[in-house]
C-alpha cells in the first residue's frame, strides 16, 4: 500500500520529466524557420503542480498560432513561440484576449500578456 501511495505521489513529477524529455534538445537547436518568431510571456495564475503545468501546455500548444509553449511553475509564467507568419498577431489585442480565454477555460488566469522578441 505504501508503494502504491509513493507512485501516486510522484506521479505528477513523472509526468512532468516525460512531457519534457525532448525540450532541452529543441532549445538547443533553433530553427531557421524560428529566427524570427516573437514571444509571448504569459503570467499563469493558479497552478498548484507540475500536473498544471502540463494541463497549461497542452491548452496553449493546441493555439493554432503556437509553436511552443514553456511553462513554469516556479514563476508562474508561460513563454508562448509563435508562427512566423502570425508574429504580428503578438500585437493584436484580440489574440491576447484569446490567450487569457484559453487559459480560463483550462481553469487557469491570465493576468498579463507581454510581447518580447526572441533571440
Amino acid at each position: 500500500a505504501s508503494g502504491v501511495a509513493a507512485t501516486l505521489a510522484l506521479l505528477p513529477e513523472g509526468l512532468h520529466a516525460w512531457v519534457n524529455r525532448g525540450d532541452t534538445a529543441a532549445a538547443a537547436s533553433p530553427s531557421s524557420s524560428n529566427l524570427d518568431a516573437v514571444e509571448l510571456d504569459v503570467r499563469v495564475g493558479g497552478m498548484g503542480c507540475t500536473a498544471c503545468t502540463a494541463k497549461v501546455k497542452g491548452a496553449l500548444e493546441a493555439m493554432p498560432e503556437v509553436v511552443s509553449a514553456t511553462v513554469s511553475l516556479q514563476t508562474e509564467s508561460a513563454s508562448l513561440r509563435l508562427v512566423n507568419t502570425v508574429s504580428a498577431a503578438a500585437d493584436d489585442s484580440d489574440f491576447r484576449r484569446r490567450v487569457a480565454a484559453t487559459l480560463k477555460d483550462a481553469g487557469f488566469e491570465a493576468p498579463s500578456v507581454e510581447t518580447t522578441t526572441a533571440p
